[in-house]
């Protein structure tokens, strides 16, 4: 081994620049937002004079100021390209889609292959069995009104509630549904599905009942239909022999991991996957389009002893067969480009110019579409490949190069057959390390920033199924190849069953092991962006270092004078970035001391409440009764708070709206106690709750507190007090009258919790109030029972509360309330999750008090 590493050369890559101005005016675009057509004019005028004046002042010999010119071209080039992307017409469907759904009819063509999700408890306390659903895209051509027909462009996704049909891409249909928007994030911590959408040209959904709304037009055969049939009969010759397996997830894994087609793979095997570490076999990417690649070359140039040119000749013709039948993805299409390149330097004898081949794939898949940029696939395939040839081989090259004091040739021993193999085995392993050490490493800031977890031990794990997802893929290309050859075909295929079951196998031992995932909160878009930007500049200040020195070098005893200020530089920027990393977890938004923060999630109907303080955090209630678990948008919005550990859960009731995401948060974070009335207090013990709740949990049981009426304690800066039920409420009494009522006192203000109190909590508390056993008065009520609104009651208990505001978790609005509350002496202000989503409740330790929305 090289004891001196020396940096490589800087790798001639004259696009890299021109692609990073380009993607830089993508985000500046995207930034800004939608600009004026005056300023979209000037822009094309700026980029036009600066590609005219960059020819001009390139041929008088000022190279970097012609080579600054051509950056703001492409910088501009970027924005006009950003800009044209999502400038829709006055047809376009997101001109017509709202946030309310809206009936309509609209005629458009199949673009993708329908795929079904079966009906699954997300929710497991759910009294009856979801309804399985079935998903395409749908290019919009024509919207349907009463007395004409409108032109309609876009594409949208279209659901539709039954089991798979019968349609196939290039199928022409109209289609009854209701229209909207795709939603925004209602809650901290949830993902942005608005925005996911719109980055995949998505701009409405469209939700039909049945498959009896879809009518099917007659359509003439196309390129899509051409390219479906191919599809289907590549699918039937890889899946049909495994028609008997028991497991389906060996048709998942292959139809998303040698067809490509991602959305193939159930939820199961991309938990399985992620745990290791290995999501990213599950998408056709580069590795899975090398390896096919390298096959081909390896099968035409070594075992049928071709020339280099006829290898490259085929390689190129079964990349470009391959790119029509997988799934057009960007890795897919970065991939297959470099090799492409690759093959065609071959061809034409030029040299390897690996960074620049993957600047061009990068080009053209910005061309076609700039959003793809913004993607976080697209991020961390770039971010990996890029490493991979920037740090990756130098390193290999580095440690795989002999020795300076080698032995002489005559004193070397002797090369066995098996000291040959075993070297070779020794630097593919070698290689294989390095490469998934690296990738795992370069994807870790966007793999936090974007999905908020990550596996621990993904390198390593993925050093033990890299192997096995390579047979995998070999055997899957064969197993198309062999097909029609009846003997050959059964053995191959039958060796891929195995191979996919081998793997499967590891991937579940590996994903039960402890350790193997962390959720964790985003880090800011900042620092992940700061850390690849230090990285970059002290790559091109390594790379530059090794370079030879021009002509016109200073004098040796001045150079490090030069080199010591970047050094400098660099140092404190490394420096400040690691203090920023080391402090992350530390720097949440958490209330000061003396405050305190609420906030009461959108969960339809259901409750979900978080009470954040400086030093506790706390729970009430945790559930819904829609087919979604509250515990999960819980945990979502504890980590996003940088909370870590939970006081206290209270359950005010055990209806299942109130508790069906209790064993999700049990399991997400450590929980002190449990509190809650004393019926329910007597079920948990005991065991006598739903078999749905005592199943899920935990094994060594809980900490249970039952409290009554007259129970009080601190919490922090804020003090709870128990103002239903009493201790001697009649065993008969209604589940939702035996609520658990809190209010919540800080810095002067009252919370009022209500649970779903109904009419004899509601009239109870009002005559406990007359008795002056309890107050009620609140600047904030949490509507109980989700703002039902009941008669004699209702109003009354409003008047003796005479809140400030009101919150509604619900999911519908509810007038009624509404037009309650406005009738009050002093009406409050209404705010129902239904309507703006998640309401965050603010004391402050003056006593200001803030509620509103959270800022989405």
């Amino acid at each position: 081994m090289n004891t001196d590493f020396a940096p490589p050369p800087r790798p001639p890559a004259p696009l890299l620049p021109i692609v990073t101005a380009f993607a830089a005016g993508i985000v500046l675009s995207e930034v800004s937002g939608p600009l004026p057509a005056a300023v979209c004019r000037g822009a094309l005028a700026l980029g036009a004079l600066s590609l005219a004046a960059a020819a001009g002042v390139g041929r008088s010999g000022h190279r970097r100021v012609a080579l600054a010119l051509v950056w703001l071209t492409a910088l501009t080039a970027g924005i006009l390209r950003h800009q044209s992307a999502v400038d829709f017409g006055p047809d376009h469907i997101s001109h017509f889609a709202a946030d309310d759904p809206a009936l309509v009819r609209i005629t458009g063509q199949v673009l993708t292959r329908p795929r079904t999700d079966p009906g699954r408890h997300r929710n497991p306390f759910l009294p009856y069995e979801p309804s399985p659903r079935t998903r395409f895209l749908l290019s919009a051509r024509t919207w349907h009104t009463p007395d004409r027909r409108l032109p309609l462009s876009g594409t949208l996704q279209v659901t539709v509630k039954e089991a798979p049909l019968s349609l196939r891409p290039g199928d022409l249909v109209t289609i009854t549904g209701y229209l909207h928007r795709p939603p925004e994030r209602r809650n901290p911590g949830q993902p942005d599905w608005r925005r996911w959408y719109r980055l995949r040209g998505i701009h409405a959904l469209l939700t039909t009942d049945s498959a009896a709304l879809i009518e099917t037009h007659a359509s003439p055969p196309g390129p899509r239909r051409w390219l479906d049939e191919a599809r289907r009969r590549a699918t039937a010759a890889l899946l049909d022999p495994l028609a008997a397996d028991p497991d389906d997830r060996t048709r998942q894994l292959l139809d998303a991991m040698v067809l490509g087609q991602r959305s193939a793979a159930g939820r199961a095997l991309d938990e399985a996957f992620l745990r290791t570490g290995g999501l990213h076999f599950l998408t056709v990417s580069g590795f899975h389009v090398g390896v096919l690649a390298g096959t081909v070359w390896l099968v035409v140039r070594r075992l049928l002893r071709r020339r280099a040119a006829t290898a490259a000749r085929v390689t190129l013709l079964v990349l470009a067969l391959y790119l029509l039948l997988a799934e057009p993805r960007a890795p897919v299409w970065r991939a297959t480009l470099m090799a492409a390149a690759l093959c065609l330097a071959h061809l034409f004898k030029r040299p390897a110019c690996s960074l620049n081949w993957l600047s061009l794939a990068a080009l053209v898949i910005l061309l076609a579409n700039p959003l793809e940029l913004l993607r976080p696939g697209f991020q961390l395939s770039f971010v990996q490949v890029l490493a991979i040839l920037t740090v990756t081989l130098p390193l290999y090259a580095w440690l795989t190069a002999p020795r300076r004091d080698a032995l002489a040739p005559a004193a070397r021993p002797v090369e066995t057959t098996a000291r040959v193999l075993l070297r070779i085995a020794g630097r593919w392993s070698l290689g294989l390390v390095l490469i998934c050490a690296v990738a795992w490493l370069v994807a870790l800031p966007l793999v936090l920033l974007y999905f908020q977890r990550f596996a621990p031990w993904g390198a390593l794990q993925s050093v033990v199924i890299s192997p096995l997802v390579t047979a995998v893929v070999v055997l899957g290309f064969l197993t198309l190849l062999t097909a029609p050859l009846p003997i050959v075909g059964a053995l191959v295929g039958g060796a891929l069953q195995a191979a996919c079951r081998l793997l499967l196998a590891t991937v579940d031992r590996l994903a039960a092991l402890p350790g193997t995932l962390v959720e964790t909160s985003a880090p800011p878009a900042w620092l992940v962006a700061g850390t690849y930007l230090l990285a970059g500049v002290a790559l091109v200040w390594w790379s530059r270092a090794g370079a030879p020195p021009p002509a016109a070098s200073p004098p040796a005893d001045r150079a490090p004078h030069g080199r010591l200020p970047r050094l400098l530089v660099l140092t404190a920027l490394a420096a400040l970035l690691t203090a920023g990393w080391g402090s992350w977890p530390a720097n949440h938004a958490r209330p000061p001391a003396g405050g305190l923060r609420m906030d009461v999630l959108s969960v339809g109907n259901g409750l979900t409440v978080l009470l954040h303080s400086r030093r506790q955090a706390a729970v009430y209630d945790v559930g819904t009764v829609h087919n979604f678990d509250a515990g999960q948008a819980a945990a979502r919005a504890w980590r996003a708070a940088g909370v870590d550990r939970l006081d206290r859960v209270f359950i005010s009731h055990l209806n299942f709206d109130h508790y069906s995401g209790l064993p999700t948060l049990l399991g997400s974070l450590p929980v002190g106690e449990l509190v809650t009335n004393p019926d329910a207090a007597v079920a948990l013990r005991s065991g006598s709750v739903p078999a749905a709740l005592r199943e899920r949990l935990p094994p060594g049981g809980l900490a249970v507190r039952a409290v009554a009426a007259g129970a009080r304690w601190q919490a922090d800066d804020w003090e709870v007090a128990v103002l239903w039920p009493p201790a001697d409420l009649p065993p008969e009494t209604p589940v939702n009258d035996r609520s658990l009522v809190l209010s919540v006192s800080v810095a002067g203000r009252r919370i009022l919790l209500a649970g779903d109190a109904d009419r004899i909590a509601l009239a109870g508390l009002l005559m406990r109030q007359r008795a002056g056993l309890v107050d009620l008065r609140a600047d904030v009520l949490l509507a109980p029972h989700h703002g039902a609104v009941i008669a004699g009651v209702t109003e009354p208990f409003l008047r003796a509360v005479s809140p400030r505001w009101i919150v509604v978790s619900s999911a519908r609005p509810r007038p009624e309330l509404r037009h309650l509350a406005g009738g009050l002496p002093r009406p409050p202000g209404v705010l129902c999750t239904a309507e703006v989503g998640c309401v965050r409740i603010v004391v402050h330790p003056d006593g200001a008090l803030d509620v509103a929305p959270l800022e989405r």
